[in-house]
């Protein structure tokens, strides 16, 4: 429900500037992480193709190996971290 500029959601009031504020912190978040995730993929493959290798392992067949599923993890993990750290703030 929606109470003179504010959003009620069961007990709670939530400011309704509030609610861009976390969706533009989102959104930044989000862009972030996708270029971080890509750009993980991006050096995965860059070490592969500078060492010759098809596959970075043999464990799960056909998808390239453990380092081809976690390369993006690799370097948006860190980068969401940061964001948690310097920009959301708990309590302010």
């Amino acid at each position: 429900w929606i109470v003179g500029g504010s959003y009620k959601l069961g007990n709670v009031t939530i400011p309704a500037y509030m609610v861009w504020v976390a969706l533009g912190y989102g959104l930044v978040m989000s862009l972030l992480m996708a270029i971080a995730g890509m750009a993980g993929d991006l050096f995965e493959s860059s070490l592969k193709r500078h060492v010759g290798l098809k596959d970075s392992g043999h464990l799960i067949p056909g998808h390239g190996g453990i380092l081809d599923r976690i390369d993006s993890w690799l370097f948006a993990a860190p980068v969401f971290w940061l964001f948690l750290k310097f920009f959301a703030r708990a309590g302010s």
